[in-house]
């Protein structure tokens, strides 16, 4: 698709594509995301233009089991710190749920070393819904 950011990835993400799988493409998070976050934050971005990861074919989302921990340790190497061999790895389905962008993607992040020790408390799906009801409820 033509306005789709994701598609084509390769050609017009040059400064943050790091590797093309088979069903998947790794690209580094936004410059703006890495200079707030800090972190080697990344996408899985599907090859084939599908709106939701769960669209993806038993194959495509079978390759992003058997990539997660590389892709994970390459965006650290990008960033340059040090991986741990844990990350948080998720997708957000719909605009309710947080997606906005229309082409499958999985959020890929690696928990580094060097990462403040705040960042890794309530890291997870914990802490993503702990921050949401604290936005949501004003707490």
């Amino acid at each position: 698709m033509d306005d789709c950011p994701f598609c084509n990835v390769e050609q017009t993400d040059t400064n943050r594509f790091i590797r093309r799988y088979q069903y998947w493409s790794l690209i580094l998070q936004l410059d703006e995301k890495l200079r707030l976050t800090r972190q080697a934050a990344g996408l899985l971005v599907a090859n084939r233009h599908i709106e939701t990861s769960s669209q993806a074919s038993a194959e495509e989302f079978g390759e992003v089991a058997s990539i997660v921990k590389e892709s994970a340790r390459l965006l650290c190497e990008k960033v340059g710190v040090t991986y741990t061999d844990q990350e948080i790895v998720g997708f957000n389905q719909g605009a309710q749920a947080g997606q906005t962008v229309k082409h499958a993607h999985i959020h890929v992040l690696p928990i580094a070393e060097e990462d403040e020790p705040e960042m890794k408390v309530r890291a997870g799906i914990g802490g993503a819904f702990e921050a949401l009801r604290c936005e949501r409820l004003g707490d």
